[in-house]
């Protein structure tokens, strides 16, 4: 196995300025009406749904996944979802505020992390393969492929750039496992 040299603490925090600073920040829109909320309501869940997984024009397994998974979460009763929403957000383990989140029909990892980050961006980061994909080459490795090693990923580049957790999340999302800055090859 070839050795991995560290990125350098300035190139790491240049890269996170840089990629973030490509990501549609009104693509963002929407969260801020949600942020520290005291619960959801369906509505709002099945907005996540389409922020997370946008309504057509998409086509083939992009649309049929979009459409399933938002015809689930539109089978929650309204007070469910209020329910399970409000004991999330007042949940203070991490791993526990997605389980509670998850028992709502259709609120999978990737669903129920947008909702948590949504409520609460300095806390919370969206589960994104892209997002993983440039974890693992910036050498922020999970143990295993979890939310929560992901999570703990993305709060370990926030703690050595000294970015916001959402800013962290652009550049992750945005780079999708590169580790050139953006325009270079």
């Amino acid at each position: 196995m070839p050795d991995v040299k560290p990125l350098t603490s300035d190139y790491l925090k240049l890269w996170v300025d840089s990629w973030s600073q490509t990501y549609p920040v009104d693509h963002d829109t929407l969260l801020a009406k949600l942020r520290d909320l005291p619960h959801f309501t369906i509505e709002q869940m099945a907005a996540l749904v389409d922020w997370k997984y946008p309504p057509p024009p998409l086509t083939g397994r992009r649309r049929v996944r979009h459409e399933r998974i938002r015809g689930l979460v539109e089978k929650n009763s309204e007070q469910a979802v209020i329910d399970a929403t409000a004991a999330t957000f007042a949940e203070i383990d991490d791993e526990r505020a997605l389980k509670l989140l998850t028992k709502l029909s259709g609120i999978w990892t990737a669903i129920g992390s947008t909702a948590l980050m949504a409520h609460d961006p300095a806390r919370f980061t969206v589960y994104d393969g892209q997002a993983s994909k440039s974890l693992r080459a910036l050498n922020y490795p999970a143990k295993r492929d979890s939310w929560i090693d992901h999570l703990h990923g993305c709060r370990a580049v926030a703690a050595d750039t000294g970015h916001s957790l959402r800013t962290v999340d652009h550049a992750l999302f945005t780079a999708k496992g590169r580790l050139t800055l953006p325009g270079l090859k």
